[in-house]
């Protein structure tokens, strides 16, 4: 099958996916609200990246037959499909309203989330466990907090 250093290296890239972004979108963002928010979300995914290297680093799990490693893979690759758990596709400059900025990033902590929440049965090791779960939390507060901003915005107009 695959391994969680599979796992981990895309979660590491997610991560950095979305600091990229996040970062693009606080220089891009109408409000200094949004900004805030930006880069706060931005420090995040730095963390959570740091965190899922520091997993990968701890993970001594024996590779086992490299013909089923390499099978899982291509069976990762397949499940996943074309989604890239980035914003790097949206085009954030034609965003004409920064609630369209906020409802996209919505839905990539939603997926990030989800991602992670498949990811939970692979980790064995209780520490790494705990640290999951508490950054598959965070996630959820980063969308609370995307909502709220939202909410905000659309009560504004």
């Amino acid at each position: 099958m695959y391994t969680l250093d599979d796992f981990l290296d895309l979660a590491i890239r997610i991560e950095e996916n979305g600091e990229r972004v996040y970062r693009n979108a606080e220089s891009t963002a109408p409000t200094s609200e949004t900004r805030r928010l930006f880069a706060w979300l931005a420090e995040q995914e730095v963390s959570h990246a740091d965190r899922f290297r520091e997993m990968k680093a701890r993970n001594t799990a024996p590779v086992e037959d490299s013909q089923v490693v390499q099978m899982g893979r291509q069976l990762l690759r397949s499940v996943l499909g074309e989604q890239s758990f980035s914003l790097h596709e949206a085009d954030l400059h034609r965003m004409d309203q920064a609630t369209d900025l906020l409802r996209l990033s919505i839905e990539f902590e939603r997926d990030t989330r989800l991602f992670y929440e498949l990811l939970e049965p692979f980790v064995e090791a209780p520490a790494d466990k705990t640290g999951l779960r508490a950054i598959i939390d965070e996630e959820s507060e980063h969308i609370e907090h995307l909502q709220t901003t939202l909410a905000r915005l659309r009560d504004q107009s």
